[in-house]
C-alpha cells in the first residue's frame, strides 16, 4: 500500500516520540512499536504497529471503556498487554 509507511511514520514510536515515549521503558531494543494512545472520562487505548523480537510486523488496538479501577491502574495493565505483544 503506498500510504502505508507515510502513516505508519506519523505514529509516535514508544522510546523515540510522541506521547508514547515513556510508556515502555523496557521494551527490548530489537523490538519496535508505534501507535497512538487516546483517553477520556472513563476510555483509554492504544492502537498501532509493532516488530516483534522475531521480526513478524503486527497490528493491534487495545481499547477499554467503563472499568472500575482508576486511568492510572488501566493504563498500568493495559502497559502489561503491551509487553505481551511484543513478546509474540
Amino acid at each position: 500500500m503506498p500510504f502505508y509507511n507515510d502513516f505508519k511514520m506519523s505514529l509516535g514510536q514508544v522510546g523515540v516520540s510522541g506521547t508514547v515515549k515513556n510508556l515502555l521503558p523496557e521494551l527490548p531494543s530489537n523490538v519496535t512499536m508505534r501507535m497512538k494512545s487516546g483517553n477520556m472520562d472513563g476510555v483509554c487505548g492504544y492502537a498501532g504497529y509493532c516488530t516483534t523480537a522475531s521480526g513478524e510486523l503486527l497490528s493491534f488496538a487495545v481499547l477499554c471503556n467503563e472499568y472500575d479501577c482508576t486511568g492510572a491502574q488501566m493504563k498500568s495493565k493495559i502497559t502489561r498487554i503491551l509487553y505481551e505483544i511484543a513478546k509474540m
